[in-house]
């Protein structure tokens, strides 16, 4: 297999793609568990604070997904 072949580049800038959208994701994991595990403590709802950071998880699992996806496409079919 040429590391010339196209469909291997775009894998590759997926791959970018998705690592830069996770990264972060982790981060924002590790607050989360913390906003929720103090809410449970305190027997409280969870603080918007939460739910700001959640819509953030949500915005950067997408595009990740999305690439995942297109990743496995480009390396089952090899259309490029």
């Amino acid at each position: 297999m040429p590391w010339a072949s196209r469909w291997l580049h775009w894998s590759v800038i997926l791959y970018v793609l998705a690592l830069g959208c996770w990264l972060p994701v982790v981060a924002i994991q590790v607050r989360l568990r913390r906003l929720a595990r103090q809410a449970m403590l305190a027997e409280t709802p969870l603080p918007p604070d939460y739910w700001r950071w959640f819509k953030v998880w949500f915005v950067l699992g997408v595009p990740a997904f999305f690439a995942f996806i297109g990743i496995f496409y480009l390396m089952v079919v090899k259309p490029l």
